[in-house]
């Protein structure tokens, strides 16, 4: 299963999100991509968690990364 994020260019940085993927590119394969006023991430083949969690936990864990 793909499962599609969105993330709006206006709130969040290019650099969260490639370090994010960077940080969770042991639990799924993770593309970016830059759409629009988006950067489109697509998750797939999640080895250890579901496909939701996964999305999930990346959303908060880029959330997080805005923070810092």
């Amino acid at each position: 299963m793909i499962m599609i994020i969105k993330f709006n260019k206006k709130l969040y940085s290019a650099k969260a999100v490639r370090r994010a993927l960077a940080d969770f590119k042991d639990l799924a394969d993770l593309k970016m991509a830059a759409q629009g006023g988006y950067f489109v991430v697509e998750i797939s083949n999640c080895r250890e968690y579901p496909e939701k969690t996964v999305k999930n936990e990346l959303a908060n864990y880029i959330l997080q990364l805005m923070k810092i």
